[in-house]
């Protein structure tokens, strides 16, 4: 992995670190968390990546992100 690569992915999850705790504070809706981070994946991770390449964490495919009104709920 060269430095470009290393900081490309520094930034992709700072990005994902953001979106997650605006969500979780309740800045942002679910369907702009999910926008956004769709909008990350595919600035981060172009379709040309090998799927063996992209961690299950940063698929479309992952589990809901408990947001605040998960918390109040209980």
């Amino acid at each position: 992995m060269d430095k470009a690569q290393f900081e490309q992915i520094k930034q992709h999850g700072a990005m994902l670190a953001i979106a997650s705790h605006l969500y979780k504070c309740g800045l942002i809706s679910d369907a702009e968390y999910h926008k956004l981070t769709a909008q990350l994946q595919k600035k981060y991770c172009p379709a040309t990546d090998s799927a063996a390449g992209v961690s299950p964490a940063l698929n479309d495919h992952t589990e809901k992100v408990p947001g605040k009104e998960d918390f109040n709920s209980r």
